[in-house]
């Protein structure tokens, strides 16, 4: 791999950050460090859940509010906090939330889609999809280092097992904003890196290929069940 180097996510746990080493010192310093940074990833998710939770109580509340006028400033004003609302969704769960909001039969859904003017979801709902500056940089970056992966990805060579740990690091990297596009990206090879990993990860076993695709869903399949369950239980 060349000396490109990626910019830490925004907004994510790094969860490749440490080789394992082998013996003596080393690996008793490799467990203890991982084992923090594992505490600090599941701390991380159990906050993200309990905000998520709370801000859909809020948007909740806020779309139960009844307006008899349409032309009630009222409505301006929710209008407002629920783009502060929307934008503070932790990015993991703001494409899920949205994939809910548009498509699925819960409550919230319900009165998202029948309390709010088509303007307005489709504003809201861009608030959940749309990357933010920030996210679209570095996804630039993981792409660079994706392609520089590929290029020389060979079945064959030594350095195999270590070029597919960094292959799952980059793509658990990829922001959570761009995780679907990018899996319908490689899967059809509609663009020259598609293309390049459809090749390249077609000439792999099916453990290794389905271990790529497992670590790029990573955060999806987290985020899954977490939005349903507090969907349903509100």
């Amino acid at each position: 791999m060349s000396g490109t180097k990626r910019k830490a996510a925004p907004q994510r746990n790094r969860r490749a950050w440490l080789a394992p080493a082998t013996h003596g010192r080393q690996a008793f310093l490799w467990i203890v460090a991982t084992s923090i940074g594992l505490g600090l990833a599941i701390g991380a998710f159990a906050a993200d859940r309990d905000e998520v939770r709370r801000l859909a109580s809020e948007i909740q509340a806020e779309l139960e509010m009844k307006f008899s006028d349409s032309n009630d400033p009222g409505l301006y004003e929710r209008r407002k906090r629920l783009r502060v609302l929307f934008g503070d969704v932790p990015r993991p769960y703001a494409s899920r939330l949205a994939t809910a909001l548009e498509h699925e039969d819960f409550a919230l859904g319900k009165l998202f889609r029948y309390k709010l003017s088509t303007p307005s979801r489709k504003e809201l709902l861009g608030i959940l999809k749309t990357p933010t500056a920030e996210e679209k940089e570095h996804f630039e970056d993981v792409r660079e280092e994706l392609r520089e992966e590929l290029e020389g990805l060979d079945p064959a060579a030594p350095d195999l097992a270590a070029r597919l740990d960094r292959l799952r690091s980059a793509l658990r990297d990829i922001p959570a904003s761009f995780e679907h596009a990018f899996l319908e990206e490689s899967i059809l090879g509609a663009t020259p890196l598609g293309k390049l990993y459809e090749d390249k990860v077609g000439s792999l076993d099916e453990a290794a290929q389905e271990s790529l695709v497992l670590s790029l869903t990573e955060d999806w399949k987290r985020a899954d069940p977490v939005i349903k369950e507090i969907l349903q239980d509100l």
